[in-house]
């Protein structure tokens, strides 16, 4: 059994860089995380999946277009005469075998813990308009013409925003 869900995200980075963000938590010796994500555009509240007791799998460049959550849950079930015989004292008709969650996500999405997400958000805060206006000025070198029209600058300035935003969550990201 199982439910496909689309999932929006928490931060919107230029460029369609999109995050799904997630946190660590020290159970004992075992590492479990929370992925955070919305459930809808229009929503203000995040929602979470915890990764206690079920399995969560990361599916990165894929060509779909949307990021989606599929949520698969397996059963013990006995639906032959001979299995619900010989399995006939043991309770487990029905008992959850599994859960596993799916984050199905395009290659514009980045999975992020929240500590990285912070140091990603400093880093490109700090360096964005330096780094941006140095490649600005080499492209506008490389292309004098380009100089005076200012729709050809800000069409150059917006995709190396994209593209240096998008190193820089490389950078910090998990995938």
């Amino acid at each position: 059994m199982s439910s496909k869900k689309t999932i929006y995200p928490l931060v919107n980075f230029p460029g369609s860089n999109h995050i799904l963000v997630y946190q660590n938590i020290n159970q004992g010796k075992e590492q479990k995380q929370i992925y955070v994500y919305k459930g809808s555009t229009q929503s203000h509240k995040s929602q979470t999946t915890y990764s206690n007791g079920i399995t969560v799998k990361l599916l990165i460049n894929q060509s779909q277009k949307n990021a989606s959550r599929i949520k698969s849950v397996s059963q013990y079930r006995y639906t032959n005469k001979a299995d619900q015989i010989l399995f006939a004292g043991i309770i487990n008709n029905h008992q959850i075998k599994k859960n596993t969650v799916s984050f199905v996500l395009p290659r514009n999405w980045f999975v992020i813990s929240k500590t990285n997400l912070v140091k990603a958000g400093k880093d490109i805060k700090k360096n964005t308009k330096k780094t941006v206006s140095k490649q600005l000025k080499d492209y506008l070198q490389e292309h004098p013409k380009e100089a005076t029209n200012k729709s050809a600058i800000q069409r150059e300035e917006n995709e190396l925003l994209k593209k240096y935003t998008k190193k820089t969550l490389v950078k910090y990201s998990k995938n």
